[in-house]
């Protein structure tokens, strides 16, 4: 006889082939009874051969795993915050412009502004361009306050933060100059500026305060109301 090893079973057959048993698929067991008639080379002794063919088929699987093409690593342009300088005016003006949220007032109001309150104000520069502002100034009647008169981002600025880490510099360096408390105007629906403001006060760990400022009486033209917020005290950095 001729001993055929099969899928690691040991099965006989007459010479054969055995692709006819392999038809089973998914891996599963087939049992197959077969008899094999031969005549056997000994003295001329018939015999017959009962067997049970078992043959197992076995599935393997690889899990590819594709291999993508590594990304180029991009680098964010540093951001650097400073005090506005009188070329810098152009572009506060335009910023304001492109909000389409601020008052926009005239071209030479944000130059003489970078010119005579540089101290109080702020800008973050990207590529060496202005992106973003805050305005303020120190209230003559209150020298220990801090009035913040705008807020403004570059729409393609927008989400990293900007204002906040403007506001917060801005407060650090005037409470090195005797600051104590800062003021701003919100109207009632500019949910963006009170969350601003609100977390600027958590921030700092002090308190922040609301009441009425100017109505809509108090504008020629059809202007919402002014709330005043007030932060403070912020403890006089030494």
């Amino acid at each position: 006889m001729l001993l055929t090893a099969v899928s690691g079973c040991l099965a006989v057959t007459n010479g054969n082939d055995l692709r006819p048993f392999l038809s089973a698929a998914g891996g599963e067991q087939l049992h197959t009874p077969q008899s094999y008639w031969r005549y056997g080379g000994y003295s001329g002794v018939r015999f017959r051969v009962n067997l049970t063919l078992r043959v197992h088929l076995v599935t393997f699987e690889w899990i590819m795993t594709p291999v993508l093409p590594r990304a180029t690593p991009t680098t964010s342009p540093s951001i650097d915050f400073r005090e506005p300088t009188k070329a810098d005016g152009i572009r506060l003006w335009e910023i304001a412009r492109d909000s389409s949220v601020l008052d926009v007032n005239s071209s030479y109001a944000y130059v003489l502004w970078c010119r005579d309150f540089a101290r109080t104000s702020i800008v973050a520069v990207a590529d060496d361009r202005v992106t973003s502002f805050v305005t303020g100034y120190i209230r003559p009647e209150s020298p220990t306050t801090l009035f913040v008169w705008q807020v403004a981002v570059d729409a393609d600025q927008r989400g990293k933060g900007l204002a906040g880490s403007m506001l917060g510099q801005l407060v650090s360096t005037a409470r090195s100059r005797g600051v104590t408390h800062l003021e701003t105007t919100i109207s009632p629906d500019n949910g963006a500026s009170i969350a601003l403001f609100t977390a600027l006060a958590r921030r700092t760990g002090t308190g922040i305060e609301r009441r009425d400022l100017f109505d809509t009486n108090d504008f020629p033209d059809a202007h919402e109301p002014e709330h005043l917020y007030t932060i403070g005290p912020f403890s006089v950095a030494p």
